[in-house]
């Protein structure tokens, strides 16, 4: 259990650190990353972590994801508490590194809805649903580690690319919990927890659903 919690700790202090950092960058620096190269920083990220921790804890980052392969019994409780603990661990650490780094930037690359909070809540659910049929989709017929990296982290980069300037596309609790409990910006931290939340855990139970069907 503890190379796993290893896993989730590290990688999702690297997703949170690199995919944050370059957004903090890029704004103390007029724009000097675009929002290409974000979105790419990110899905190389997540790429990267999925190819090497793949193996060892799943590479959720997310606890989101975790919460959802939990409902579909792929993990047990002790493990979902075990890799929730390290992503928030995680991605605190992460963020409280940027803040010592960077303490003039007030958002440290949180999300935050750009054109109200209702289309942003209704976009975080959606894009989370999307991420996550998609991994349930790719873990079911794909075996390539690589393979499965490469078209998680794709499709992650196409949502964060089309949708990141509308809702900030999180689509993981924790990577706008971590900045906004470092910055103190909380407002609307909610809709970043419960959004993503309910949109991956629909994918399972409609699945369930539809095996139940057949």
């Amino acid at each position: 259990m503890t190379i796993k919690f290893l896993a989730e700790f590290i990688g999702t202090f690297l997703l949170i650190f690199l995919g944050t950092g370059a957004i903090i960058i890029s704004e103390s620096q007029n724009d000097l990353i675009s929002n290409f190269e974000i979105c790419l920083i990110f899905a190389v990220t997540i790429f990267a972590m999925i190819y090497f921790f793949g193996k060892i804890s799943g590479a959720h980052l997310n606890p989101a994801v975790s919460l959802s392969f939990y409902f579909a019994k792929k993990i047990s409780k002790i493990e979902f508490f075990t890799f929730l603990i390290a992503q928030i661990l995680g991605g605190i650490l992460a963020s409280f590194f940027l803040y010592n780094l960077y303490s003039n930037n007030e958002n440290l690359g949180g999300t935050a809805p750009k054109y109200g909070i209702l289309l942003a809540f209704i976009l975080e659910f959606i894009l989370s649903f999307v991420l996550m049929f998609t991994i349930v989709l790719i873990s079911k017929y794909f075996k390539s580690n690589l393979l499965i990296a490469f078209l998680i982290s794709f499709v992650i980069f196409l949502e964060a690319y089309f949708f990141g300037s509308i809702s900030g596309a999180s689509m993981n609790p924790i990577r706008s919990l971590a900045p906004a409990l470092i910055s103190g910006k909380l407002d609307y931290i909610w809709i970043y927890i419960i959004a993503p939340s309910l949109g991956m855990v629909s994918v399972i139970f409609i699945t369930n659903k539809i095996k139940k069907l057949k």
